[in-house]
Order: structure tokens, then sequence, then C-alpha cells
């Protein structure tokens, strides 16, 4: 391989894992200065879920009776 080609590799991949060692500080420095949640905000993001997979859930009811007296098989 080409000496200069290969300095540039090398180079290029330390900058990628430099970069990458950079958002994994950011990252963490971030989680760090989050507060947790509340108990009442976690229970009310609870019950939001739970009422949107209701939601989400078809009502299906039983078919009436007279329906099928109407149509013929």
């Amino acid at each position: 391989m080409d000496p200069t080609a290969q300095r540039i590799l090398v180079h290029s991949h330390i900058a990628a894992l430099e970069a990458e060692a950079a958002a994994e500080r950011l990252a963490v420095a971030t989680r760090a200065n989050q507060r947790a949640p509340s108990v009442r905000a976690a229970l009310g993001h609870r019950l939001i879920a739970i009422g949107m997979a209701m939601a989400a859930r078809p009502i299906v009811d039983d078919p009436c009776p007279d329906a099928e007296i109407g149509h013929p098989a």
C-alpha cells in the first residue's frame, strides 16, 4: 500500500475513533445532567400509554341477531 494512502487511512481512522469517543462523553454528560422524572410524571406517562393502547384496539361488538333476518343466504 502506498505510504501516503496508509497514513491518510490511519489518520482518518484515528479521527473517527476520537469523534466516537467525544460523542460518547457528550451522551454520558447529558444523561448525568438529566433529572429522573417524578413519580407523578412517570405515572402520568404510563396512564397515557395505557390509554393509547386501549384506544388503538378496535371495538368488536357482537353482531345483532336481527341483522341476518333481512339478508338471504
